[in-house]
């Protein structure tokens, strides 16, 4: 099962991206800053979320993952979709400079496509104006080697989309994640097709895959379950019978706090 790990800078959006990467039945969690290698090391791709931050500051320091993270791409290829200060992150990483607005940016606003590239595929047109959603104080005044640039802004010109497409490296000074970004949703499942993610991360595969997990965990043992009738033990009684049978024994509590004749039904 493909999976994306999101490291959250802050952002109050950042919700909002695995909310949708998840309804693209793509399976994804969500990471704070400070979180070790070693736990996310597995993922198929990462995106790094907006923040409140500048790489500017003198006490803000790119977290330990985004350096092993970047490291671990350029081992493997795994794809990264920066997102607002995710891409001032990576473009400060590779020593490219990140300035600080004259006029901060916040709302609504429109974007020139001046590049054709994977992760706009079938989203926006060479040449189109697009809405989106700005949010930044700082914005990226060079871009690293070996970045393109997709797309910039109408009326200040800044840089809003660049792409590494050798290394699967993806970013967005804008939110792609939020209505007022036309069609931004489309962009997030190009970066989910770039990963090559599966989309099985439904109800019926997560079912599937917990019977496994509780036949591999049983095995020819008997079980007993305590069932008070509630959603909780009723439906991990029910999908551990589904996975072992009549190796399951329920014993049925009744706790006094049942609807009337709930009990009965619960028996039946």
């Amino acid at each position: 099962m493909s999976a994306i790990a999101i490291i959250d800078f802050g952002s109050q959006f950042t919700q909002l991206i695995a909310r949708q990467i998840r309804e693209m039945s793509v399976c994804c969690e969500i990471f704070p800053s400070n979180i070790s290698f070693e736990t996310i090391s597995k993922f198929n791709g990462f995106i790094f979320s907006g923040g409140p931050q500048s790489v500017n500051d003198s006490c803000t320091e790119a977290s330990e993952v985004v350096h092993e993270i970047i490291k671990l791409n350029e081992a493997t290829n795994v794809p990264i979709l920066g997102i607002c200060y995710g891409q001032q992150l990576i473009c400060h990483y590779f020593g490219a400079k990140v300035k600080k607005e004259f006029k901060q940016e916040f709302g609504r606003t429109k974007i020139k496509i001046l590049k054709e590239s994977p992760i706009i595929k079938d989203t926006w047109e060479v040449n189109s104006e697009v809405d989106v959603l700005m949010n930044h104080a700082d914005s990226v005044e060079t871009i690293p080697q070996g970045f393109t640039v997709i797309a910039s802004g109408v009326i200040n010109q800044t840089i809003a989309i660049i792409a590494n497409e050798q290394r699967r490296i993806y970013c967005t000074q804008f939110h792609p994640e939020v209505r007022p970004t036309t069609n931004g949703s489309k962009l997030l499942s190009n970066f989910l097709d770039i990963v090559n993610c599966e989309r099985d991360w439904t109800m019926k595969s997560l079912v599937e895959r917990q019977k496994e997990k509780i036949k591999n965990l049983v095995g020819k043992r008997k079980v007993i379950a305590a069932v008070s009738g509630g959603v909780d033990s009723s439906v991990a009684a029910t999908l551990t019978y589904k996975a072992i049978g009549k190796q399951l024994n329920c014993i049925f509590v009744d706790t006094g706090l049942l609807r009337k004749d709930q009990t009965i039904a619960m028996l039946k």
